[in-house]
């Protein structure tokens, strides 16, 4: 089944070497893409470059690109894309992810095979988890459980309504708990989204690839030390 025209948000620092083969990616095997909006979290100049040359903002015009004064990180990167979403539904997508055809549909199926089972139930999010080794094409995820955010189908109303619930609408992942500003963000918002009433669903065929730690270039302890304060 063909799925809507939805808009991807990238994040991005650093990184080239996963960046370029990603954004082919996107473009090769994505039919219904809406608008690719890039966030250059303050990367080095070549990747400056590249982001913002015609082979990867240059090939729709209605793409959107926008850097940083300085490093933010990821969740704040992201949710300076994601407010800038037009569709219904985005794709956050990481800059070391390899898609292949069809995965944007696989996500969209999913996510109506499981409303289509569960009447009354709504899904916020379908993200990938991929595993051969796992027989089933999908499970919906209980708290402590989380759907990584390295790829993710997510309801912008969903969103929407989290931050409204948080006293922070409009920043959709969450940026008040400082372990957040980077590698937690995907953990708590699906919580957030649990806690909402809304499904987070777990899709492990997704025709992709993740290289895994490598979409940022971040250096671990480093992370952990930052403040909120530090990219205010």
């Amino acid at each position: 089944m063909a799925s809507p025209i939805t808009d991807v948000v990238l994040p991005v620092h650093n990184a080239l070497d996963y960046v370029r083969p990603c954004v082919d990616s996107l473009y090769n095997y994505t039919p219904s893409l809406g608008r690719l909006i890039i966030v250059d979290d303050h990367s080095d100049e070549k990747t400056r470059e590249f982001l913002y040359g015609l082979e990867c903002l240059g090939r729709q015009s209605r793409n959107l690109y926008v850097r940083t004064n300085r490093q933010v990180w990821f969740t704040r990167a992201a949710n300076t894309g994601l407010r800038l979403v037009e569709t219904e539904r985005a794709v956050l997508l990481n800059s070391d992810v390899i898609l292949n055809a069809g995965w944007l549909e696989e996500l969209y199926d999913v996510w109506s095979d499981f409303e289509s089972k569960t009447p009354g139930r709504k899904v916020g999010l379908v993200g990938d988890w991929g595993n051969p080794h796992i027989p089933l094409r999908y499970q919906e995820t209980q708290e402590p459980n989380y759907v990584t955010a390295h790829l993710w189908l997510v309801s912008m109303q969903a969103l929407q309504d989290i931050s409204v619930a948080r006293g922070d609408p409009g920043r959709y992942l969450n940026e008040l708990r400082p372990d957040c500003i980077h590698i937690n963000s995907d953990r708590i918002g699906s919580y957030e989204l649990n806690k909402a009433g809304y499904a987070t669903v777990v899709s492990y065929k997704t025709p992709m690839g993740h290289y895994g730690g490598k979409s940022w270039a971040y250096d671990l302890g480093k992370v952990m030390g930052v403040r909120l304060q530090d990219v205010d």
